[in-house]
């Protein structure tokens, strides 16, 4: 494989003697329900992966339509349920 000079390795890792589920817990908190956060880092089991970063995503936009939309609207929007 040749290089990539536009891609560049990264990962979640905790800090000796940290705490990982409260760190994690941390990221994934919105900001004034306006910004959410996802990626491989704000997963709690699965950081580091990919599976890690689309589970976070599908969180992270499940917060969002939860803030947008009361339960109703989901409803009549078609967005019934949680992935």
């Amino acid at each position: 494989m040749g290089a990539e000079p536009h891609r560049r390795k990264s990962g979640a890792a905790d800090d000796a003697g940290s705490l990982p589920a409260t760190s994690r817990q941390r990221l994934t908190r919105s900001f004034e329900q306006r910004v959410f956060f996802a990626g491989e880092a704000t997963s709690r089991g699965e950081f580091s992966t990919a599976h890690g970063a689309y589970g976070s995503g599908v969180r992270a936009a499940n917060e969002a339509i939860d803030a947008l939309l009361p339960r109703r609207g989901r409803q009549a929007a078609g967005i019934i349920g949680r992935a």
